[in-house]
């Protein structure tokens, strides 16, 4: 039963970051994403756009499927920016973060041989990848 209940909520929170998300059409929403040095560029880039607009960015590494909700829940109209790690470990995985972030800009910071037991070759893991730019 709590199984049911956790999965039905997990569901609510992804619907409604879908819908938020669509209501932010004033905030540029950057997506970062690649091997490794997400979070450092996440952190660069909130640094510079915060000293002049208002940002929202992910916290932490929350970078996963129940982050990335998360994270466009605490946006708000006034941001200017909405900054959304999305982190992958697996194929498959991307679409989803692509279809709720649904970004304005995309920063790919590498493809290195990173999480290479689930991935085939570094090309199914740029492929994957790219699934968030278009």
């Amino acid at each position: 039963m709590f199984e049911i209940t956790w999965r039905i909520y997990n569901l609510f929170v992804i619907a409604l970051a879908i819908i938020w998300r669509r209501l932010l059409f004033r905030t540029m929403v950057i997506a970062v994403t690649g091997s490794w040095g997400k979070t450092t560029a996440r952190e660069c880039l909130a640094r510079i756009l915060s000293a002049d607009s208002s940002i929202t960015k992910t916290l932490g590494n929350d970078n996963g499927r129940r982050g990335i909700p998360r994270t466009i829940l605490r946006a708000r109209p006034w941001n200017r920016y909405l900054i959304v790690e999305i982190g992958v470990d697996r194929p498959g995985v991307m679409w989803r973060g692509a279809f709720v972030v649904r970004p304005d800009l995309v920063v790919v910071t590498c493809v290195e041989a990173e999480h290479m037991e689930n991935f085939s070759t570094l090309e199914a893991a740029a492929r994957e990848k790219a699934k968030l730019v278009g």
